[in-house]
Order: C-alpha cells, then sequence, then structure tokens
C-alpha cells in the first residue's frame, strides 16, 4: 500500500509539477513593469529586492515526513475526485446514450405512423379508406372504396350534405355494368388520406339510392395516381412508398 502510495505521489507530482515542485517562489515586478517569477532569491534583480512577494506551498512550514504524508494525501485526494469525475462523466454518456436511443425509437415510430395508413379490407375484399374531405372550411370523414377502375372520386350526397356542397354542373355518371347515376361534378378544397393530399380536386356527388352501403363513395385515380403506394393485406393499411 505504501509503495503504491509513493508511486501515485510522483505521478500527481509529474501531472501537476507547479504545485509539488517549489517549495516557495517569490514574484516581483521588472524594470518594464512586467510581473516576474522565480524560485531563486539569485534571480532577482537588486533593484527589485525591496519589492518581492513571497509565497509558500501550504505544506512548506511542516517537518519532511508530516509534509510527505500531507501530499500523499493530498495524491489520494486528487486520485478520488479525478476518478469521481470519470464515474460521472460515463454516467452523464450513458444516459445521453440511452435519451439518444429513446429518441431515435420515437422518430422511426413516428415515420412509420406517417408512411402508413390503416384501412378496413372487408370479407369481400374490397379496401375501405379512411379519407378526409374538405370545403370551406369545414372537414368530413367518410370511408370511401379504393377503386382504380374509377377515373373520379365520387361521395354520396349524404356526404356532400355534412360538408354543406350545393350546386354544380348537373349530369349523369357511368359505372361498373354500364349504368348510368345522377350526379353533380364540382370542386371542393381538399381529399387527404393519412399523410398524402390532394388541393382543389374535382369530384363527382352522387345521389345514391336503394340498400345504404358499406362505404361513402369511390377513392379514384385522380387521387391514387398521383402517389406510389402498396396495399399491406396482412396488416390492413397502405403503405406509402416515398
Amino acid at each position: 500500500m505504501k509503495n503504491s502510495l509513493i508511486f501515485l505521489f510522483y505521478c500527481v507530482s509529474f501531472v501537476f509539477p507547479s504545485f509539488f515542485a517549489w517549495g516557495e517562489f517569490y514574484e516581483y515586478v521588472d524594470e518594464n513593469g512586467v510581473k516576474t517569477y522565480t524560485d531563486s532569491q539569485a534571480g532577482i534583480p537588486p533593484s527589485r529586492a525591496d519589492d518581492v512577494q513571497i509565497h509558500k506551498e501550504p505544506y512548506d512550514d511542516l517537518p519532511e515526513e508530516e509534509r510527505r504524508r500531507m501530499i500523499e494525501a493530498e495524491a489520494i485526494r486528487i486520485e478520488e475526485n479525478r476518478r469521481r469525475q470519470a464515474e460521472e462523466r460515463e454516467k452523464y454518456r450513458e444516459e445521453k446514450r440511452l435519451r439518444d436511443l429513446e429518441k431515435e425509437e420515437a422518430e422511426k415510430k413516428k415515420a412509420t405512423a406517417v408512411k402508413t395508413t390503416p384501412v378496413i379490407i372487408n370479407s369481400d375484399n374490397q379496401i375501405l379508406v379512411p379519407v378526409s374531405l374538405g370545403y370551406k372550411g369545414k372537414t368530413v370523414q367518410a370511408h370511401l372504396l379504393l377503386d382504380t377502375g374509377a377515373n373520379t372520386t365520387t361521395i354520396h350526397d349524404n356526404i356532400a350534405e355534412q360538408l354543406g356542397i350545393s350546386g354544380g354542373r348537373r349530369g349523369s355518371l357511368i359505372v361498373a355494368g354500364g349504368d348510368k347515376i345522377k350526379a353533380r361534378q364540382l370542386a371542393i378544397d381538399s381529399i387527404a388520406v393519412g399523410p398524402k393530399t390532394v388541393v382543389d380536386p374535382r369530384i363527382f356527388v352522387l345521389t345514391f339510392t336503394g340498400q345504404k352501403a358499406s362505404f361513402d363513395g369511390l377513392l379514384g385515380l385522380d387521387f391514387l395516381r398521383r402517389f406510389k403506394y402498396h396495399i399491406d393485406f396482412e396488416k390492413s393499411a397502405i403503405v406509402w412508398v416515398e
């Protein structure tokens, strides 16, 4: 133990020579007004001998053996402080690493959430997409049937009523099977599906008759062709491809 302390003393003395090497040192101001230090009285110009400050180290007045013990104790204290500071730095680095990992995971989850949109896939393998429709400051949520055979997005008249849509160019729309359905065509403010939005789209409003459908209209190619995507049937989601 004693040998270890002596070795530690010499190591610390090497790192902090100004603390352990000088018994005392002297301070004076030379002829040019520059503050000067020396550890030898012989180095002080006679003209400055009356204006010298003597600086002593804390243990200079102690007996040699006690002075050595104090220096060894000081070396142990310095080493303990160094070890504690190293532990605190390591603790901080580890906490920062964990915070960075949590942040990275949160960003990954956020990115994944933005790139997918949950959908409903019914027993007929029809894909019902949650859509936000905007018109004159009002927003209505609807489920539209994803239909790559429809050139234009259509909504049923009950959704149009919720949006406060009136007017539009009247006509008819030919649907699958060749049937004609009365419809109105007009522009609304927006169609949004998850992170994807189309502004000022023209849509058809259908006067729906007969048995109530399980969806509120058709999401057509006028929206779908603008984005790359695929359907994840296992997770019931649209995956948007950047």
